[in-house]
């Protein structure tokens, strides 16, 4: 048993499109804490989602005491739909997790075992993702990136799912920023945190695309890591200036004197685009303007 004692606990769902999963998640979540015995309230804050998602949590709201919806009037995104959820908890710790069916609420007694009075974060690392293959590789490359840029050292599969505390939650609403990634927020404030590993369970919907996974990666090495971004533009001009003068040898000596001219081809090639690559990412970070990502 943790070696505190919790008044209330809030749990922060944002919600799109999660009209099949909620009515099965809130019986979940009411059962888990029944068990802990842990007064408890569940915000759901409905992303202006297309299906009938609001409609349920309005019905949830009037069946449950413990729960509250919030409707937002336009689409403003997973992460802001949090913040909008943490601004309304009244609990002295904060569970975050997601509607649609990845976090399993059985970890939540994992969670609080772990949250001990000096963490202020727990996270959930989860295990054997059931991502897609494109997915887990612009994860990987994300945080092989931010290793680039000298950030602390991250989990790669770390999720916002987690248990946090009153003070992180209250030093993240100051800000009037949404938390893109509650793990890197925590790092960035020396926050002390926890890992705790949970199988992922499939998602029935995912609302994140390539160009969506590329334009939260540019937001959060703009707001988390953006004394160290120019650290992009080195190693662009490094890859850009190794890429000409391997094509300078090669235009010297010409296809023929070479003795594998196809290697140097593809050195040439790999390392233009590495270099592009990195030179796109840093001119896309200091293309982002911080009042943009602040909340309305």
């Amino acid at each position: 048993m943790p070696a505190f004692f919790l008044y209330m606990i809030s749990v922060v769902i944002p919600v799109f499109n999660n009209a099949a999963q909620l009515p099965k998640l809130i019986p979940e979540l009411h059962m888990v804490f029944s068990e802990l015995n842990i007064p408890f309230e569940v915000i759901l804050v409905d992303d202006a989602s297309k299906d009938t998602s609001l409609d349920v949590c309005k019905q949830l709201a009037r069946e449950l005491k413990f729960v509250k919806s919030i409707a937002l009037s336009h689409n403003v995104g997973q992460h802001k739909a949090i913040f909008k959820g943490l601004q309304k908890t009244k609990g002295d710790k904060v569970l975050i997790m997601d509607a649609d069916g990845q976090d399993s609420p059985a970890v939540i007694h994992e969670l609080y075992q772990n949250a001990i009075n000096d963490i202020d974060a727990v996270l959930v690392v989860r295990q054997n993702r059931k991502s897609k293959l494109a997915d887990r590789i612009s994860s990987f490359l994300f945080y092989f990136v931010w290793s680039l840029l000298g950030q602390k050292k991250a989990k790669a599969h770390a999720s916002n799912f987690g248990l946090y505390s009153k003070s992180l939650i209250d030093a993240i609403l100051s800000t009037n920023l949404p938390p893109y990634s509650m793990q890197l927020i925590a790092l960035k404030l020396n926050a002390p945190l926890k890992y705790i590993n949970a199988e992922h369970r499939e998602s029935a919907t995912s609302a994140y695309n390539l160009k969506k996974r590329w334009e939260l990666a540019v937001k959060i090495f703009y707001l988390y890591a953006y004394k160290s971004l120019r650290r992009l533009l080195l190693i662009g001009i490094v890859f850009i200036l190794v890429a000409n003068s391997i094509l300078v040898r090669f235009l010297l000596k010409g296809y023929a004197n070479l003795k594998w001219p196809m290697v140097d081809a593809f050195l040439i090639s790999i390392f233009m685009l590495l270099g592009a690559m990195f030179l796109f990412l840093f001119f896309s970070c200091y293309r982002v303007k911080k009042h943009n990502l602040q909340i309305d």
